[in-house]
């Protein structure tokens, strides 16, 4: 029974690996890994009562099992906060390294004071561990490839003013908007701004004459035909600011 569990855990292993990596030879990596790292664990508890465990292997395996969960907890905690922050709701374009470094070293420290290290040795709870951080490291794959895909678009962060009269010069800040030899068109409904500069994190341009008055979607339409965030710009009637 137990020799069958554990051709099971390798079959999952290279199933998640092959679906993470999307490569077979890095899948086999990972089975050999789990191999090395699942013998070097019965060795570690078959001696662990050797000076030299104590004193050498034990702290090493505790300090893995504590960094890898740690890792885990990272992963579906900061970073998805990170994903929101940065990627839904366009609040800014990066966080400090610094936050994400304070993040992984406390669910370290955390998992350290409060992980029931002792009382994971039956196979039930090694199999929640195991699946745990499989179901980890499919959460996280996803998380790539959803941040790969939205960090290749153009996005609005800022721009002031929110609204403007014919003539206006408005300032939009954001990242991906291509290089000033690509180009693109900034729209605020089906008007286009005229460009004064482009660069790939800054553009400056200018509200042209319209009578299509009212709030509208602002977007960035890059050179490739892709299309950044829309975010709410108003064309105000300047004859109405000169009666208030």
């Amino acid at each position: 029974m137990k020799q069958t569990i554990y051709l099971a855990y390798l079959a999952i292993v290279f199933l998640v690996s092959l679906v993470l990596f999307q490569a077979i030879f890095p899948a086999l990596g990972a089975v050999l890994a789990f191999i090395i790292g699942q013998t070097l664990i019965e060795l570690g508890w078959h001696y662990r009562q050797s000076p030299l465990v104590l004193a050498v292997i034990r702290p090493l395996v505790r300090g893995l099992i504590f960094t890898i969960t740690g890792l885990a907890l990272y992963s579906i905690s900061y970073l998805p906060i990170e994903f929101i922050i940065t990627e839904i709701k366009y609040l800014t374009p990066s966080i400090p390294e610094w936050t994400g470094i304070l993040a992984l070293l406390f669910w370290i420290i955390t998992v350290s004071l409060i992980f029931p290290y002792k009382k994971i040795n039956t196979l039930t709870k090694q199999t929640l561990f195991f699946v745990f951080l499989f179901s980890v490291g499919l959460f996280y794959n996803q998380y790539h490839l959803e941040k790969v895909y939205r960090e290749y678009l153009p996005k609005i962060y800022n721009y002031s003013p929110n609204w403007g009269v014919q003539g206006q010069i408005l300032i939009i800040e954001g990242v991906k908007f291509g290089m000033v030899w690509q180009g693109g068109t900034v729209y605020v409904g089906e008007d286009k701004f005229e460009t004064v500069e482009w660069t790939e994190n800054k553009l400056v341009v200018q509200q042209p004459v319209s009578g299509n008055f009212g709030i509208k979607e602002l977007s960035v339409l890059r050179w490739d035909g892709i299309v950044s965030n829309p975010v709410s710009y108003e064309f105000r009637d300047p004859n109405r600011l000169h009666q208030q």
